[in-house]
């Protein structure tokens, strides 16, 4: 058969068991070979492309003992190819892209996909092996480099698109844990605490600062913590036969610029090392090499927990520094301790001057460098004694002053001034006289030639409570007045004073308290009191009022302490304190209303208020009003009384207004 047309009648007339082509056979456009009791498979042209078409059940088997090959009409360029055994391989432009392997698949070029999803390991490799991820939104590449010096390179926004602010976040289970990159695309890191909101680890680029438990670190490196009962930082080295500790090293050739400076969370120094090893404690300008500064309790504490002594040693090259040289200060088994081990004197001295020396001999001169007794005073001023105590035996007695005898006429002491003018004195009897030779007394206080001063006596010569236990003032040659401060009462009757204190007089005279030297308050024998100068007034009208406003009383009847003035009405407290007023007004018209009101710094403040007229059963032609007040008043405050009516008035010699100091 030559003709596709006659092939066909021959197949369609269903009398063709089988047959062989001896040349070619020819299908014009959508002519159709078809296969299948179904038209399961058709292969033809439809004018525009050519068509193999797998419409029934099962799969399209294209089968090769070799390989298939996908390639162009002259088979100069492969599509694809599937060798058996071997890789299936996808070409672009006959070149390769992707090949199967035994392990998976190798992909030449870029990948571009939507999504991918890796199970089990992934590899790139290349001589600089690169995973590019592009952010369409925003045309940012991010890239994940193995570059060729061995270094991985992980860069964000490698295209360095403008206007955007790119970080790297590492992030744990959707949790923050570090940053590069603070939204500047700077060069800070940040290492996040377990909610991953707060930075705790904190490299600020830009300032080269390194802040651990901050996120605004203020030096090169910054620790810091608000827990409470937390150390900041921990420098341990275990190896504790040859291991060193912090080394700290600053300031320069600057001796005033600080090795390092201690301070407290208030940012008060507690201690401070200067570049010239000088460690200031309380202070940040130690002047010495060890300079304590503080404004209370002990400045400086030793402590010695074990048994041996608490002390500090001072040596320098002249007194050695041995075990056995220098000076020692300290105590050790409850005895305290100032000891030089040298041949040499210790000295104390105030305002830059030698006050005191206990030289190498143990002898003790105050005012004296070469003390020739066990204790020797001297003073270079004239009428000065000496004082000479010596006393070199366990079972002998402290100071002791001999002399005078046993009568009052011979003294036992005798302290003048440098005038011979005897200030204090021990007689024989032992009475003790300050400002009297002639103590009679056991204590005679005479101010006789110093001016005005009082005399005093101090005496009780029982132990029984019952008597009185005070210091006396006794006026006069006869001593007739006489006052006392002290304890208990005047007489072992007196109980009702016991274990008060009292002040008083003793005779029947008057107390009197002064100021100013001048009398303020007295309390006479019989107990009354009276203040002469307590501020007080009493003030009336002189006509009447007919008018609203301040009331002026022109008659002053008493104004001690001239506070109140008749010119404005006004009362003027002079000193802080409590004070008592009193006004009264007498209306003299029937049917009107008024107000009268006290005032302090011209503000209403108390009220006294009436009304005249045909009111109930009231028919009088008069009616009285008024108010008694106690207020507190500063130094300065001033008080009046203001009136209003409506048609009334008050009558002159009953309208009176008065006030005084209560305390």
């Amino acid at each position: 058969m030559t003709r596709a047309r006659d092939l066909s009648n021959l197949i369609g007339s269903g009398n063709v068991a089988g047959d062989t082509m001896t040349s070619n056979l020819s299908f014009s456009d959508n002519d159709k070979a078809i296969f299948g009791a179904s038209n399961d498979l058709q292969i033809y042209h439809d004018g525009s492309n050519n068509r193999i078409v797998d419409s029934g059940t099962g799969s399209l088997y294209i089968q090769g003992q070799q390989a298939i090959i996908l390639a162009n009409a002259d088979a100069s360029e492969f599509y694809a190819t599937f060798d058996v055994n071997g890789a299936a391989t996808l070409r672009y432009d006959n070149a390769q892209k992707l090949a199967t392997t035994s392990t998976g698949a190798d992909i030449t070029g870029t990948l571009t996909s939507d999504g991918l999803t890796v199970d089990g390991d992934a590899t790139i490799s290349s001589n600089a092996p690169t995973l590019l991820l592009n952010d369409t939104d925003n045309n940012i590449e991010h890239k994940i480099i193995g570059s060729g010096n061995g270094d991985l390179e992980i860069s964000a926004d490698s295209n360095n698109v403008g206007g955007l602010s790119s970080q790297i976040l590492f992030k744990i289970d959707g949790t923050l844990r570090a940053k590069i990159g603070q939204g500047n695309e700077g060069g800070d890191i940040s290492f996040y605490e377990a909610t991953g909101n707060t930075a705790k680890f904190y490299w600020d680029a830009s300032a080269e600062r390194l802040g651990i438990g901050t996120s605004s670190p203020l030096n090169p490196l910054h620790v810091g913590t608000s827990a409470a009962n937390t150390v900041v930082s921990y420098f341990n080295n275990t190896d504790t036969a040859s291991g060193n500790g912090i080394m700290v090293r600053g300031g320069g050739s600057n001796s005033l610029k600080y090795v390092a400076t201690f301070q407290d969370a208030a940012a008060n120094t507690r201690m401070h090392i200067l570049a010239n090893g000088n460690v200031g404690i309380g202070t940040s300008s130690p002047t010495g090499r060890l300079d304590i500064t503080g404004s209370s309790g002990e400045q400086l504490r030793v402590i010695n927990t074990g048994a041996g002594a608490s002390s500090a040693l001072f040596q320098n090259s002249t007194s050695g520094t041995g075990s056995g040289n220098g000076l020692f200060l300290g105590v050790s088994a409850g005895v305290n301790y100032l000891w030089t081990y040298e041949d040499q004197p210790i000295v104390l001295a105030t305002d830059n001057l030698e006050r005191m020396r206990i030289d190498s001999s143990g002898n003790v001169g105050i005012g004296v460098t070469d003390p020739d007794s066990g204790l020797e005073v001297q003073s270079s001023a004239s009428g000065t004694n000496s004082v000479h105590l010596s006393n070199t035996s366990s079972t002998g007695y402290g100071a002791k002053f001999v002399g005078g005898g046993n009568t009052s006429t011979r003294y036992i002491a005798d302290f003048r001034d440098y005038s011979g003018t005897s200030k204090v004195k021990i007689d024989g009897d032992g009475n003790v006289g300050i400002g009297t030779s002639s103590p009679s007394a056991p204590l005679h206080i005479d101010g006789a030639g110093l001016g005005d001063v009082y005399s005093g006596l101090i005496e009780n010569t029982t132990t029984d409570t019952d008597h009185y236990n005070v210091v006396r003032w006794r006026q006069g040659a006869s001593g007739s007045a006489t006052g006392m401060v002290g304890t208990g009462g005047s007489s072992a009757s007196n109980t009702a004073f016991r274990n008060n204190f009292v002040v008083g007089t003793q005779t029947n005279h008057d107390l009197v308290f002064t100021s100013n030297d001048t009398e303020r308050m007295r309390i006479d024998a019989a107990g009354r009191v009276t203040m002469p100068y307590q501020p007080a007034f009493h003030a009336t009208r002189t006509s009447h009022v007919t008018s609203s406003g301040n009331i002026v009383f022109q008659s002053v009847n008493r104004n001690i302490g001239g506070c109140y003035n008749n010119t404005n009405g006004r009362f003027t407290a002079p000193v802080a304190g409590t004070y008592s007023f009193s006004f009264s007004t007498l209306l003299y018209t029937m049917g009107y209303n008024s107000l009268a009101q006290m005032h302090v710094n011209g503000t209403a403040s108390y009220y006294g208020m009436s009304s005249l007229g045909t009111y109930g059963a009231f028919t009088g032609s008069y009616a009285g009003q008024g108010a008694t007040v106690v207020v507190g008043l500063s130094a300065g405050d001033y008080v009046n009384v203001y009136f209003s009516h409506s048609g009334t008035g008050l009558h002159s010699h009953y309208t009176y207004w008065s006030g005084h100091l209560v305390g």
